[in-house]
């Protein structure tokens, strides 16, 4: 749906330096919430780890960045997206309060600016070496621990797409997944 340039562009440019960069980009998505709001649908089923990454980036320009209408458009992108996918990527993102930089949940350190981490006590810990752990993730990044079993994933017996379970009808051809 959306190429992978593109996909990697929008991510690039959240994060530039530019402040109009940034604007400019938040002000795209926008627009795609409002009139192709299959695209973040489709990310959300097809290409979790992209759009997880655009919405921590929106997230981050919202509570940090120094241009109060890019904090202003950032929060309403970000309310344009959350509602086109429900809740489903609600967790909490973690930053260095010393440099403001990203920080991923299994580091106990930033690299950028060697600042001890946040307090991770919203995440689940790891059966196994108590490690932080996504809820989303199958195995413990941090020992390999097999957290759940992976999803099966279920095709349209038509065109062979991913389907949701739920669907009575493929949205992309039209088979009839159940009957009603």
């Amino acid at each position: 749906m959306i190429p992978d340039e593109e996909k990697r562009r929008i991510i690039f440019n959240l994060k530039s330096s530019v402040p109009t960069i940034r604007y400019y980009t938040l002000k795209k998505l926008s627009e795609m919430a409002d009139t192709k709001p299959e695209i973040f649908s489709f990310l959300a089923y097809n290409d979790e780890i992209t759009l997880e990454e655009i919405i921590t980036s929106i997230k981050f320009l919202k509570e940090y960045d120094r241009d109060e209408i890019i904090r202003r458009e950032a929060s309403i992108a970000l309310e344009k997206i959350q509602a086109i996918i429900g809740p489903k990527f609600g967790y909490e993102v973690l930053y260095c309060y010393k440099c403001k930089k990203y920080l991923d949940i299994t580091w106990n350190y930033c690299p950028n600016c060697g600042e001890k981490a946040p307090n991770k006590s919203s995440f689940k810990k790891c059966p196994k070496c108590n490690s932080p752990v996504k809820s989303n993730w199958n195995y413990c990044v941090s020992c390999g621990y097999k957290l759940r079993a992976a999803e099966e994933v279920l095709l349209c017996p038509n065109c062979k797409r991913k389907v949701d379970r739920s669907w009575i009808i493929c949205p992309y051809c039209g088979y009839r997944l159940k009957a009603v």
